[in-house]
């Protein structure tokens, strides 16, 4: 290192240590204290953290003490990985930024995070945007690289080769991550002869894990009966990576005590399997009795907290993830407590499977599951979740997305008294979408942070787990036998589920679907 860059090196960690001692002077003690460690984009994002206007610190960063703009970018998604705050701040005031490459790359990631697909025409914007930008050779090829990856994840599947060719990018040229995310997307439906083009033009490149993960892709969108999970599964475990063995020594055989009448983890294959469990859920709203259908994602692990997959850090991930702050240590054994008993009055119990490690498995890590870590989430679920296996229909924990569509939807309305619909979404747009609005009822509930600023959104002033309570209240002031309850309502919404079976109405964790649907 040159005597110059050591200098500027120093320079810039003293003005951090300044910045962060404008509102924790106890960070700032502690950093100035220790011994020289970890990167310079860390010390950034502490300063971000802590800094009462983090748009302001990094302009201050990038202009005044010539901080690396590729530094500081790491330390924003280094924010975005943690569920920081001071993340939410940076991209709602992106406009602010001075820098124009970091205020795009703001823009792209705001786009990425978006639940719902991005039109045409504001992808070619970026695009203008982008070849109007001065930057280095490895700037530029940086922002191809997110927006290629813009392309694949949130361009209609239609649009995404004329993108692809807008942006002077060949569809050969993608990586293979790309390439599988473009094709994952057909899953849950689309166009089978795109798929099919697609197919056969990346199949043959793919690594063993990439063909696995498309194959999946591939068996759901055609229905190709006579592969059941048990085939996904040999091909995984047979793979050289840490995750498949420890997948096979410690969680599958987790799952070997499930009742072969009781085991509907094949149906997103088998459409007889399907047609069964929807009968079996009809057949409770016609008789009159209570069901429970909840499903377990990898944010589950927030009630299976073992300090071995997942501990306290990834406690607050997901509490700032959903929520946007942190809850006492008493309020978050409260919800913990609910959500256990919640998952013993389950008819019908979604897990993740090895779908799920399949599907999420990194393609160049695929070893890399560090602590909280999505593939570690997973696994904290599977494993929690084994004690509530017996005596229930159990499915995989995104059977949603494929067990209720328009016509199963239009059975349910029929069968039911009455429908409630309790999301974070607004009443007129369910109202819209529900296929009898006569019979509707809508319960508004604080949203997801992901969703406050989305049109479909509904606008709360407090966050869940402040004011479930009165919900619970309103759901057993309301519930019983003949009556439908759909919810979309993430972790407090299997408490929800509980109490309306509680008083005999059958409630389904439609999850997003709803969004989906909705929109």
């Amino acid at each position: 290192m040159t005597t110059l860059a050591l200098k500027l090196k120093i320079v810039i960690k003293k003005t951090l240590v300044f910045l962060i001692s404008k509102t924790m002077p106890g960070v700032a003690h502690a950093l100035a204290k220790k011994k020289k460690r970890g990167s310079d984009a860390e010390l950034m994002r502490c300063a971000l953290s802590f800094s009462r206007d983090p748009v302001l610190a990094a302009n201050y960063m990038l202009l005044n003490i010539s901080s690396p703009e590729r530094d500081l970018w790491g330390a924003i998604t280094s924010l975005d990985e943690r569920r920081d705050p001071a993340y939410d701040f940076i991209i709602k005031n992106r406009v602010l930024i001075d820098n124009a490459e970091l205020r795009f790359k703001c823009d792209i990631k705001q786009l990425l995070s978006k639940s719902e697909n991005i039109p045409l025409e504001i992808f070619c914007s970026l695009v203008e945007e982008y070849e109007r930008l001065n930057t280095t050779k490895v700037g530029r090829k940086q922002l191809a690289g997110m927006l290629v990856d813009l392309c694949t994840s949130k361009l209609e599947v239609c649009d995404v080769l004329n993108a692809l060719q807008r942006l002077g990018v060949g569809r050969d040229s993608l990586k293979e991550s790309q390439k599988v995310k473009l094709l994952s997307r057909f899953t849950w439906g689309g166009n089978i002869e795109l798929f099919k083009a697609l197919y056969s033009c990346f199949y043959p490149a793919l690594s063993e894990l990439g063909k696995l993960k498309i194959d999946l892709v591939r068996s759901s969108l055609i229905y190709e009966n006579g592969k059941p999970a048990s085939y996904y599964e040999k091909r995984f475990v047979g793979l050289p990576y840490q995750i498949s063995a420890h997948y096979l020594s410690n969680i599958a055989p987790l799952f070997k005590e499930i009742d072969a009448s009781n085991d509907y983890r094949d149906i997103r294959f088998e459409k007889d399997r399907l047609r069964e469990l929807r009968c079996y859920i009809l057949d409770f709203i016609v008789k009159g009795k209570p069901c429970a259908y909840i499903r377990l994602g990898d944010g589950e692990c927030y009630g299976f907290v073992d300090n071995n997959y997942v501990d306290s850090q990834g406690v607050a991930r997901q509490e700032l993830h959903w929520w946007g702050e942190l809850l006492t240590p008493a309020h978050r054994e409260q919800l913990r407590s609910e959500f256990l008993s919640a998952l013993c009055s389950a008819n019908i119990l979604g897990v993740p499977t090895v779908f799920r490690l399949i599907k999420d498995s990194k393609l160049h890590y695929p070893d890399d599951y560090p602590v909280n870590g999505l593939i570690s989430r997973l696994c904290c679920v599977m494993s929690g979740a084994a004690p509530f296996l017996p005596d229930k229909k159990i499915v995989e924990d995104q059977s949603n997305l494929f067990l209720f569509n328009a016509d199963f939807l239009v059975g349910l309305f029929d069968a039911a008294e009455r429908v409630c619909v309790i999301s974070g979404l607004k009443s007129e747009l369910v109202t819209q979408w529900a296929p009898e609005p006569k019979k509707l009822k809508c319960i508004e509930i604080p949203t997801h942070r992901l969703l406050r600023n989305e049109h479909a959104g509904a606008i709360s002033e407090t966050i869940l787990p402040y004011v479930y309570k009165e919900y619970v209240n309103e759901i057993k002031s309301i519930a019983g036998p003949g009556m439908v309850f759909l919810v979309s309502a993430g972790f407090i919404g299997k408490i929800f589920v509980s109490a309306a079976a509680e008083r005999g109405a059958v409630a389904l964790d439609v999850g997003q679907y709803l969004v989906t649907a909705v929109r």
